[in-house]
């Protein structure tokens, strides 16, 4: 049985997908993030795997000049660059060639961006890179109101804010994910601060026409997720209130 919070939740989910269709988050994710696809071949048999979410920089062909839809930072591609000759370097040797192309082949992932067949290369994080995903999502969330509460643990972080004088609490509830690394949030709503009464599987906050959830790649990358997620957030917290007016 649908509860009357949940009707009312699931109308403002209509209003925020109608929001986020309109270009109102802060970020738009799918300029900074493309999804490729790698078939790679087996004893002559294509072997499809699933598609993957990588940084725009891990395109290599064509030039980011002919790709219009996302923004390819050239620095940090010509830094991905390196990173994959030497975790690569290896292969390069074996196939004794210096050609990006050449010495990858086999392991470079595709995409279809603007109508052109680009060459995606496999994405390595910066060595010694870490991202403080609590300090960065709760500088986020705590711009729309919303506090960090228990502790982050086994990938786990939940963000709470008080609704209709106390009466209501709305929580995101994070799930980062130990192995898979792809962030993953659920919206409740409480009452009391006690028993949930309404949820919202998958927060939304990009403007993909499918679900994904975004990996935990780089720092930047997580960031402006954080950003989309704590805006998605704030408006449904805003939208629930004038609704119960």
């Amino acid at each position: 049985m649908i509860t009357k919070m949940q009707q009312i939740l699931d109308v403002c989910l209509d209003e925020l997908r109608k929001y986020i269709s309109a270009g109102s988050l802060p970020h738009r994710i799918e300029r900074k993030a493309i999804i490729a696809n790698w078939n790679p071949v087996h004893n002559g048999v294509v072997r499809p795997q699933p598609p993957r979410i990588l940084p725009a920089y891990c395109i290599v062909s064509p030039e980011p000049t002919a790709l219009p839809s996302v923004d390819i930072d050239v620095a940090e591609r010509d830094k991905h660059i390196v990173r994959v000759r030497e975790a690569f370097k290896v292969l390069f040797e074996k196939a004794g060639t210096s050609d990006l192309l050449q010495g990858m082949e086999g392991l470079m992932r595709e995409a279809v961006i603007d109508g052109h067949r680009c060459s995606v290369l496999p994405f390595i994080p910066e060595r010694g890179q870490s991202i403080p995903r609590k300090s960065i999502a709760s500088k986020a969330f705590k711009a729309y109101g919303f506090k960090s509460i228990g502790k982050a643990t086994s990938g786990n972080l939940t963000f709470a804010k008080t609704l209709m004088n106390g009466e209501l609490e709305a929580q995101v509830e994070f799930d980062f994910g130990t192995w898979r690394r792809t962030v993953v949030a659920d919206f409740f709503l409480l009452e009391r601060g006690a028993i949930r009464i309404a949820k919202a599987h998958n927060l939304h906050y990009w403007y993909w026409s499918h679900d994904v959830d975004i990996p935990i790649l780089d720092k930047h990358l997580f960031q402006i997720t954080m950003e989309n997620a704590a805006c998605s957030a704030g408006f449904l917290t805003t939208a629930i209130e004038r609704a119960l007016l």
